[in-house]
Order: C-alpha cells, then sequence, then structure tokens
C-alpha cells in the first residue's frame, strides 16, 4: 500500500501505520501480538501528518496566514 508522502505503509484492522522500515514494522507486529494497541499513523519522528519531511514545500503563505491564492491563477 502507499499513502502520499508517508509509503510504506500497512493497513492492519482499521488502523494505518505509516513510514515504515523493516523494524517499525516489527515493533507493530510485536505490540500487537503482546496485546497492546501500538500508536496508528505515522511512524516518523517529526512527523505528524503527511506533510513533507521539514515543512510544506507549497503553498507556504497558507502555512502562517489564511492566503487566498486563487486571485493569482
Amino acid at each position: 500500500m502507499g499513502n502520499c508522502a508517508s509509503a510504506p505503509m500497512v493497513q492492519i484492522n482499521d488502523d494505518n501505520y505509516e513510514d515504515l522500515t523493516a523494524e517499525r514494522l516489527n515493533g507493530v507486529l510485536d505490540a500487537l501480538a503482546r496485546g497492546e494497541t501500538p500508536k496508528a499513523g505515522t511512524l516518523e519522528p517529526g512527523r505528524h501528518t503527511v506533510e513533507p519531511l521539514g515543512g510544506p514545500t507549497t503553498l507556504q503563505a497558507m502555512v502562517a496566514e489564511n492566503h487566498d491564492y486563487r486571485g493569482e491563477w
């Protein structure tokens, strides 16, 4: 599976686990085997959703303000 900028990922039941490495996937599987509920979503430190690492690269004015780009197109 792929999920925008956070691939590779896997869906297990209702949860997605993103930004996987072999070690991260093993950690998720080990936690599930112990009956724990691992954190779903990205497993990349510093990333909260599927934004690029290091912050946005386009439409940057929208980050700090409600900038309307429509008039510029």
